[in-house]
């Protein structure tokens, strides 16, 4: 993947923090900051999906506490399904 150079601003504390943090990983600081960008958008990621599950169990009617014993009950189906297959 093609790299691109950009400048950003930070308070002077806070970049000789992050060179530190950098140096201790054993990192670029390029490498910091794309890792620190992977996890805010994956930390993102899953609070949409949250959000989403939220909206969807309230449209069908489904308490949190009936979430965990639903998933189960899917598993086991599934699980149960795939045995009785038979193999090609």
């Amino acid at each position: 993947m093609p790299l691109s150079k950009t400048m950003i601003s930070l308070p002077k504390a806070q970049l000789q923090d992050m060179e530190e943090m950098a140096r201790k990983e054993n990192l670029t600081l390029s490498e910091l900051i794309r890792n620190a960008y992977r996890g805010y958008r994956y930390r993102r990621t899953l609070k949409g999906l949250n959000e989403s599950g939220r909206a969807v169990a309230a449209d069908l009617g489904i308490a949190e506490t009936d979430v965990v014993p639903i998933i189960r009950q899917f598993r086991k189906d599934r699980r149960a399904r795939n045995i009785n297959q038979p193999a090609e």
